[in-house]
């Protein structure tokens, strides 16, 4: 009857275990989908909202590597390089580009062209970890672009007519934000560990991403106020508040990203992006009380349908296996 306990919780806990990164995953991309809600509660412009986002990215992660008695003089060593540079340049267009796209499109439309955040994590997949897909996957990531295009066809249509840009820039900003969110992420999963720990190795990859966009907005945002021309400076209830939204939404989901990626497999952590356009349309609509037309649930029941095409006909060969254990090493 021990015995039979033990073992009982025993395979709990290796269940649990197993299952961890995945909760966490999950939790973090649902963190991630209520960014919008950064952009559109606040009003402020993208340039501002991205500011506090470098921000938040700078001075949370280093009193986080403070308290752990991590070497700051070995962080700012590790950082000072080209590839966190490069890294921390990308996130700043990428977020400038989703927050744009926020001021302009509703939830409901920007959460289902998430669901093409699997096509260039699959893509960057094949460029850094020579990761390549089977014609099925193709296919079902084909049938995922189509419902991207059925949902954002009637707005497209609308806005040709009226020769309004707005749109057109909203959508193309969103593309920016997933073609260069897969390649951060990926990318700095693949950045060779240079700290004791994994929490401060996420740590310090979270303040390198910030520091470089925070000194060179600041500068950005000196010259502007001493031209006159700069943005509405948010009060100190409001500062905390896009401190608070970005440091949840953003700073936490992708520190989950960053911890989780090693222990799943690449395959799946791509497909999992799929779950990010669901929580979208639902804060969507009950947050935001955004509707839903035929045509956008017509556009996610297709990308949904694509996507999990691609996941039914993924086969999990050596090189997965290989580059998961790479990363976890």
């Amino acid at each position: 009857m021990g015995n039979g306990d033990r073992n009982g919780n025993g395979k709990i806990s290796d269940f649990l275990n197993d299952a961890k990164p995945y909760i966490l995953l999950t939790i973090g991309t649902f963190a991630a989908a209520c960014y919008g809600l950064v952009s559109k509660k606040l009003n402020y412009s993208p340039l501002m909202i991205v500011y506090f986002f470098a921000v938040t990215y700078t001075i949370i992660p280093l009193l986080c590597l403070i308290f752990s008695r991590c070497s700051l003089m070995q962080v700012f060593t590790n950082i000072f390089n080209k590839s966190y540079f490069f890294l921390s340049f990308i996130l700043f267009f990428l977020m400038y580009g989703i927050t744009y796209s926020h001021k302009i499109l509703p939830m409901s439309i920007i959460g289902p062209m998430l669901g093409t955040l699997p096509m260039f994590y699959s893509f960057w997949e094949y460029i850094l970890n020579g990761l390549t897909i089977n014609i099925m996957q193709f296919v079902g990531y084909v049938i995922a672009a189509i419902g991207v295009l059925i949902i954002n066809f009637i707005a497209f249509s609308r806005d040709i007519k009226k020769k309004n840009n707005k749109f057109i820039y909203g959508i193309l900003g969103v593309l920016v934000f997933c073609f260069g969110v897969s390649y951060f992420t990926l990318s700095n999963v693949n950045l060779k560990k240079t700290t004791k720990t994994d929490v401060d190795f996420v740590l310090q990859r979270l303040f390198g991403a910030g520091i470089y966009i925070f000194i060179i907005l600041s500068v950005l945002m000196a010259v502007r106020a001493v031209g006159k021309c700069g943005d509405k400076w948010p009060g100190f209830k409001d500062m905390l508040k896009l401190i608070g939204g970005i440091a949840f939404s953003s700073l936490f989901a992708t520190s989950m990203f960053f911890a989780t990626k090693p222990d799943i497999d690449p395959v799946i952590f791509a497909a999992h992006g799929n779950i990010r356009p669901i929580f979208v349309v639902m804060i969507g609509v009950l947050v935001m009380k955004e509707k839903i037309d035929r045509y956008i649930l017509l556009g996610l029941a297709t990308i949904i349908s694509g996507i999990m095409i691609s996941i039914f006909f993924t086969k999990y060969d050596d090189k997965v296996q290989n580059i998961t254990n790479k990363m976890r090493d």
